[in-house]
């Protein structure tokens, strides 16, 4: 199976789930977003209402319906909570989703109950977000759903349609349901009853309750009852919640849903009526039977639905509504509460309320009909801009009335079919076929044919042909004359689905017998017959000449595939129960296939058909009726029982696109649809000039407002001017009485504030002789523990002076291995200078020899700088000139521009200033009506303040008898706390000697540890030269070995030879590996190398040294123990370096001896004294290069000596952690001798 290129993407949706009974179907995300969140098909849609674009959470596989979600109440509104049905579990799961995760929508926690048959259906969070609670079945269950933690579960044996956790305690809980509103409290993980609330005799249907703030509950009933408590007390019964009782439009409405706000709550009716409730501003001194909350308005959705969810965006600015029809709808709030007649803008105009029986695609334009026999609507899509055209409602009444007012034993539309061209429809009804002209914003009728019950409809792909199935006849017409071409008679079974192949030479059906037929267009006679009963078919497809069909056979889903007249069918077995299936080509022509099932998923198989698809797509919530590809090949379509579209983009792979030929795109691309058709609609010409004389109308209607508003502003002028005349000197009168009384009070005032600060001075004097007293016996105490303070600062000098001989004695130790170690660096130094010296001559004869080739070309570069400097300046003449040109055209034409543009201003600035002269005045108006308005308020305000003082004084007279009892109180708590204290006094003393011993041992340990980083930084430096003299060593015996091999091999192979030709390789070999090799790694460059890189290393060595004194405590103690650890491993690597250096002496010498064997034997067996010069040089050589090397101490055998001071190091490290840890235990002592000082303060 080939896999396919060509994947599915989702676009965008039509539709809701609110007509499902799901709690909280809408709710909106933060304000900054913008999003509103619904259900739709299988997932979750979050919509943005600022572009209507949608993006989806997507719900796993396993997941079969929402039952319930609900949002966070934070600001941020991030945290989603969804009840997700399981069908073959049969349980539900509770999900927690991060809305604002990084990676997109996450899935944070599923919640699950051990309980079998667990169905949620409502859901709530706390305030903070930290719990969240569920009711399955009156089984109620509270989660602390971060740490996945049951905290309350108890089953409340009762239906509840409503749970809600009170904002200011998170465990008490509030439940409603029929005949039953009750609060709970979680103790124990019970759910444990409160009291009832007092005046209210359970017995009525409650439909839904909120908490509008801390302490304050509002639940309804499906009578149109509100009932408000606080504290369990119901402070307020309101017998009709939409106001006037007498209004018939409002007699029937019962609440379905109540929302809270700052202000009040919101409630909505099941007839689409909605009603405002607020806080009635009430003062301190009225009556307390006066009512809390007051009504303010009701207006109606624009729909006559009932109203099962309403939402609230964090500033309270917009408010969501979602119908049983599953429209939702959006409007402002102060708006609504502001002006009469505001409007719900709903969602593409609404959606359809239930199955959706057809659907078909236009051609030409990017337009999409459904139909749906449940909600008798027609509803034309535009997938472009993904927004609803026409809506219309249609069926037909006992007689043939389409659309009428009041309907009764309505029968719907039964199917649609879109014409080619986008501007035509056909329209199924039981009784008739009727047609219509797709028109602006209507459709008008044009034809009807009388073929009843008419359940198939088809427009051939010309346009010409109209084939229509009713019963067991086919019924072919011309489109636009609706003349009848030819009857179908007598097919054996009802037609399931019908297809119009290329070219529309043939039309090809399929019925529920397992019958195939297919019809010559050019004579209506059957050209083929395929029948097997044993096979159900559902719908069809073709490609080409293939005609492929979906079915059942027996139990067993198939697909039938027929290539040809006469080429055998083939069938193939799925898995999946296939309920559409549809052939369509790509963009860029690209043959795919897909299928829907009836259980909601759309399957893709690719460019080929098999058993095996290549991916599986969950949409829908229940059976996908109808399958459609857009005929450009770049959309799917797929409609449901559960009444959504689901879009679908297909995007092609990257393999697709490439091998596309540069200069054939156009001829590749399957450019049907022409997307600027959608705006170009038809209207009638009676409407248009219409609307040109109301446009002429209303701009004459304009000016003679404009005429008649400046005329009637001058009077108002002139009579506001009087009025304000009359109002500026009864405000100052009034000013000068208020002034007058104001002054009396303050003078009262005065007197009262100085008795009340003889009083309060009083009060003072009294309070601070106790504290004197309290402060004295604290001094006592202080003065004791100073004492124990000093004997505790002797013990630590002794301490001090006993560490001090120990550092001094580690230091006259570490300074003679110091020194040491310089001796050997200083010779060592003194011989890489030398070489250096010697390397640097020829270093400067290079130099000289490369800083004259670059003058020579340093001089030519110049020469040719200059020559193009010159071209470049003459060309920036001529530019400047042409500039300037230019420059003085443009100011000719500035000018003119400038003066044109002044005249125009200054007709402005003259029209906006008479403007502004009528705004001042309107403003100055409305500014002294607010100060009139203001000063009656502080008049008022200065009335309350006084009679809040003339309280405030009595509460004070309270205050300071509250004050003498206490002082009489405190007096004997005085004593008693004295008393107590006295065998305290030896613990805080004891206390606060150890503080101090504490104090001093962290200063030593700062000091010791200080001493103890120079120390180690200096041993550090050493390991690292330790280290480098060994890298040297290895390179050296590696050398080393490599030429006793080659020796070894050369000599080998001298044995083979005679006698002369043996001289003559001895001689070689002297000369290669005696002569040559001495004078050789004098000047080889890799030596000189080797000393720059010492010397370099030496000299970073000196400046690290200097650095590393300077580092940190902190560094010191992180790295202290790793350096240890590599101290040793070096210890050990520096070991084996020793045994295998003997190893290697000794093969040497064994090899030098051989040599002295060998110049014997030469010796002996000639005369000649060649050999003698030749073995003496090698003695003398053989000893010089390479032994003698060896041989000297080097500066590591002198650095191996401190392996004492290592231990020592590794013994101060482990009194540093124990130090560390006494440290710790201290710091804790200390902790709680801070506590106990704090409650002995309190007390």
């Amino acid at each position: 199976m080939s896999k396919s290129q060509v994947k599915l993407s989702y676009c965008h949706a039509f539709g809701s789930l609110s007509s499902g009974g799901i709690r909280d179907c809408i709710c909106f995300g933060d304000d900054e977003t913008g999003n509103i969140l619904y259900p739709i098909g299988r997932h979750i849609a979050v919509r943005s209402l600022d572009t209507n674009d949608i993006n989806f959470i997507i719900e796993p596989a396993h997941v079969s319906r929402i039952t319930a979600m609900t949002i966070t109440k934070e600001k941020n509104r991030r945290f989603l909570a969804v009840a997700e049905h399981i069908e073959s579990e049969k349980t539900s799961v509770l999900t927690i989703i991060d809305l604002k995760n990084s990676s997109g929508c996450k899935r944070l926690r599923e919640l699950r109950l051990p309980d079998p048959n667990i169905k949620f259906t409502t859901l709530a969070f706390s305030k903070d977000s930290k719990l969240v609670g569920g009711v399955s079945s009156g089984l109620g269950v509270i989660w602390d759903w971060y740490k996945e933690k049951i905290i309350g579960k108890q089953n409340l044996e009762t239906e509840i349609t409503r749970l809600a956790i009170n904002p200011k305690d998170s465990h008490l809980v509030s439940t409603s349901g029929p005949n039953h509103w009750k609060t709970w409290r979680i103790e124990e993980k019970i759910f444990k009853e409160q009291s009832m609330f007092s005046k209210l005799a359970q017995t009525q249907n409650f439909t839904d309750h909120d908490w509008i703030d801390d302490d304050t509950a509002v639940a309804v009933t499906d009578m149109s009852e509100v009932f408000i408590c606080r504290n369990n007390q119901i402070i307020q019964y309101i017998e009709f919640g939409f106001g006037n009782l007498s209004d018939s439009n409002l007699a029937n409405a019962s609440i379905t849903c109540i929302q809270g706000f700052t202000r009040g709550f919101i409630l909505a009716s099941d007839e689409g009526h909605l009603a405002i409730w607020e806080h009635a501003e009430t003062n301190e001194f009225e009556e307390q039977n006066t009512e809390h909350y007051s009504f303010i308005k009701t207006w109606h959705c624009g729909k006559k639905q009932s109203i099962v969810s309403v939402a609230l965006t964090n500033s309270e600015e917009t408010l969501a509504i979602a119908l049983k029809s599953n429209d939702i709808g959006t409007c402002s709030l102060t708006q609504a509460i502001m002006y009469d007649g505001i409007k719900f803008n709903i969602f593409c105009g609404g959606f359809h309320s239930g199955k959706i029986q057809e659907m078909d695609v236009a051609i030409q334009r990017p337009l999409l009909a459904t139909c749906s026999d449940v909600d008798h609507t027609l509803r034309i899509w535009n997938y472009n801009t993904l927004n609803c055209e026409l809506a219309k409602k249609l069926y037909v009444v006992q007689a043939d009335a389409i659309d009428p007012s009041a309907v009764s034993d309505i029968k719907p539309l039964l199917s649609v079919a879109f014409h080619p061209s986008g501007y035509y429809l056909a329209i199924s009804f039981v009784d008739k076929v009727r047609l219509f002209h797709l028109l602006f914003d209507e459709l008008r009728f044009f034809r009807e044919v009388a073929t009843p019950s008419s359940s198939l409809l088809k427009f051939s792909s010309g346009g010409h042909f109209l084939a229509i199935s009713s019963g067991l006849n086919i019924y072919i017409y011309k489109s636009y004359t609706l003349q009848l071409v030819t009857i179908i008679q007598n097919l054996t079974s009802p037609i399931q689905d019908m297809c119009w192949m290329p070219l529309d030479k043939k039309l090809v059906t399929i019925g529920s017998d397992g019958t195939i037929h297919e019809f010559n267009t050019h004579n209506w006679a059957f050209e083929k017959d395929q029948q097997n009963p044993r096979i159900k078919y559902k719908s069809m497809t073709t490609n080409k000449e293939t005609i492929i069909a979906n079915g059942i056979e027996g139990s067993q889903p198939i697909i039938t595939i027929k290539e040809g007249t006469d080429a055998p069918s083939k069938q193939i077995n799925i898995d999946k129960n296939l309920s559409q299936i549809c052939f369509f080509n790509s963009l860029h022509q690209t043959p795919v296939y897909i299928a829907s099932t009836t259980e909601g998923s759309v399957l893709l198989f690719g460019n080929t058909l098999s058993n095996e698809w290549d991916e599986e797509i969950i949409t829908h919530q229940g059976l996908i009726t109808k399958l459609k590809a857009s005929p450009d090949g770049k959309y799917v379509f797929s409609a449901g029982e559960d009444g959504s579209i689901f879009i679908f983009k297909v995007d092609e792979s990257s393999e697709i696109l490439n091998s596309i030929v540069e200069g054939k795109e156009k001829e590749v691309i399957n450019k049907v649809v022409d997307d600027a058709l959608a705006e170009i609609v038809l209207i009638e010409r009676e409407k248009l000039e219409k609307f040109k004389t109301e446009v002429e109308n209303e701009r004459m209607e304009l000016e003679k407002m404009n005429h008649t508003i400046t005329q009637s502003t001058k009077i108002r002028e002139q009579q506001y001017e009087l009025k304000l005349q009359e109002i500026k000197d009864s405000v100052q009168e009034n000013i000068k009485a208020q002034n007058v009384r104001i002054n009396e009070l303050s003078a009262q005032k005065s007197r009262q504030e100085r008795d009340y600060e003889k009083k309060l001075k009083q009060l003072e004097s009294d309070h601070m002789s106790e504290v004197d007293s309290l402060e004295a016996i604290y001094e006592r105490k202080l003065g004791i523990e100073e004492e124990r303070f000093r004997q505790l600062e002797h013990d630590k000098v002794e301490m001090k002076q006993y560490y001090e001989d120990q550092m001094r004695n580690l230091r006259v130790h570490n300074e003679n291995t110091i020194e040491s170690l310089e001796k050997a660096f200083r010779d060592a130094l003194c011989k890489a200078q030398e070489e250096y010296e010697s390397t640097k001559k020829t270093s400067d004869e290079l130099k000289d020899v490369y800083e004259k080739r670059l003058m020579q070309q340093e001089d030519e570069h110049e020469i040719e700088v200059l020559d193009l400097k010159d071209k470049y300046e003459r060309q920036l003449k001529e530019l400047k000139e042409t500039s300037e040109k230019l420059k003085s055209t443009n100011k000719i034409l500035v000018t003119t521009q400038s003066k044109a543009d002044s005249d125009k201003n200054d007709c402005k600035n003259e029209i906006s200033k008479k403007r502004q002269n009528i705004l001042k005045k309107r403003e100055e108006i409305i500014e002294l009506r607010k100060q009139i308005k203001n000063l009656e308020q502080t008049i008022k305000e200065k009335e309350e303040t006084l009679m809040k003082k003339d309280n405030k004084i009595y509460e004070y007279m309270h205050q300071i008898k509250d004050l003498g009892e206490t002082k009489k109180f405190l007096n004997a708590r005085k004593l008693e706390i004295l008393d107590e204290l006295q065998p305290k006094d030896d613990q805080i003393l004891t206390l606060n000697n150890r503080l101090k011993a504490v104090r001093a041992d962290l200063l030593k340990e700062r000091k010791d540890n200080e001493i103890l980083e120079r120390e180690l930084s200096r041993k550090d430096e050493l390991i690292k030269h330790v280290k480098n003299d060994n890298k040297i060593k290895e390179e050296q015996a590696q050398k080393i070995d490599k030429t006793i091999r080659s020796i070894i091999n050369d000599i080998h192979n001298a044995r083979s030879l005679e006698f002369k030709q043996k001289i003559d390789e001895i001689k070689s070999l002297y000369q290669a590996y005696v002569i040559n090799e001495g004078t050789v790694k004098r000047k080889d460059a890799e030596s000189i190398e080797e000393i720059e890189h010492q010397l370099r290393y030496m000299e970073k060595s000196i400046t690290g040294i200097n650095n590393k004194q300077l580092k940190s405590m902190k560094r010191f103690k992180v790295d202290l123990r790793k350096r240890t650890q590599e101290n040793s491993t070096l210890i050990q690597e520096l070991n084996k370096l020793r045994l295998e250096k003997k190893k290697d002496e000794d093969k040497i010498k064994k090899l030098i001896g051989e040599i002295k064997e060998f110049e014997d034997k030469m010796k002996i067996k000639a005369q000649t004294p060649k050999p003698v010069v030749a073995t003496g040089k090698i003695k003398t050589v053989s000893g010089t290069p390479y032994l003698n090397y060896l041989s000297k101490p080097s500066a590591v055998d002198n650095r191996l000596t401190s392996l004492q001071d290592r231990q020592r190091i590794i013994d101060l490290q482990n009194e540093l952690e124990e130090k560390k840890e006494q440290n710790f235990y201290l710091r804790m002592e200390l902790n709680e001798l801070k506590e106990l000082m704090k409650q002995v303060k309190t007390t």
